[in-house]
């Protein structure tokens, strides 16, 4: 864990001032410029594989149910349904969940721009779980923002009621990731109005009303976002050359976005 509470009431959320950081490569910078959405990659799109598992003890324990509940079904497709009833959960919820990923840090940290950009051209954005959480147009009752335990899947304890919940599960990650200090939002994988198609455009009538709506093989889904609240300040990679400095100066200048963008002072080891 990385010790810090997040209040889960979405009003103190709403002026909850811890700062968060954003670390991207130059084109997602530029993708959400021009689309004004944020990315929220679809749970199980994720590398690591232990995104929405269960900690073993909890897997083990709801196994012994699906067994117990699967004999007195007795047999048939309704047996079959409960043999697998865990790991159907577990699929479904990260085929269900959407997630958008930040780091809250007090200030910018050398490892995560060592890790979450790939050149020079690296850009990471400055907010606050306020302003994160007034940003985005989402429901509060589906859309959560928290930190992410980061526990030993081997060995840590799971009550029955949170390892049956997607959400929860959604906030675990391995120990070894723990210097992320991640904050993270968690949504439903389910287009609305305020969602964009991949390309940027609008989601269509059709899709609203249910044809497209849900997707599991999708990567993710656009939200749009009010960048005007959302970002506090923008910093240039420690090693950026002088002429991104000023390319995204103008950049933000066209679309009246002003806010604060300077080079890191961090020294690349």
């Amino acid at each position: 864990m990385n010790g810090i509470e997040i209040t889960q009431d979405p009003k103190k959320q709403a002026v909850c001032n811890f700062k968060i950081f954003r670390y991207m490569d130059f084109y997602k910078f530029i993708s959400l410029l021009e689309f004004s959405a944020l990315w929220f990659s679809r749970l199980g799109s994720l590398q690591d594989k232990y995104e929405g598992a269960l900690p073993d003890r909890a897997y083990e324990l709801m196994k012994l149910k699906d067994i117990k509940d699967a004999c007195s079904a007795g047999k048939g497709e309704l047996k079959q349904l409960y043999t697998n009833m865990t790991e159907r959960n577990i699929s479904d919820g990260r085929d269900i969940l959407v997630v958008n990923c930040w780091n809250i840090y007090d200030e910018e940290d050398l490892g995560m721009w060592q890790n979450y950009t790939s050149s020079n051209l690296g850009i990471a954005i400055r907010s606050t779980v306020g302003r994160l959480r007034r940003s985005i147009p989402l429901n509060p009752t589906f859309t959560t923002i928290n930190t992410v335990k980061y526990v030993d899947f081997s060995s840590y304890k799971m009550n029955e009621i949170e390892a049956n919940q997607a959400n929860s599960r959604a906030y675990l990650k391995q120990e070894k990731y723990n210097y992320e200090k991640e904050l993270r939002v968690c949504s439903l994988n389910i287009v609305s109005n305020c969602c964009l198609n991949s390309d940027g455009t609008r989601i269509s009538k059709e899709q609203e009303k249910g044809i497209g709506q849900f997707d599991e093989k999708r990567k993710g889904i656009f939200i749009a976002t009010k960048l005007s609240i959302l970002i506090r300040k923008v910093i240039l990679h420690p090693e950026s050359p002088d002429w991104l400095l000023n390319l995204i100066k103008k950049t933000l200048k066209k679309i009246k976005l002003e806010v604060p963008v300077l080079k890191s002072k961090l020294i690349m080891k």
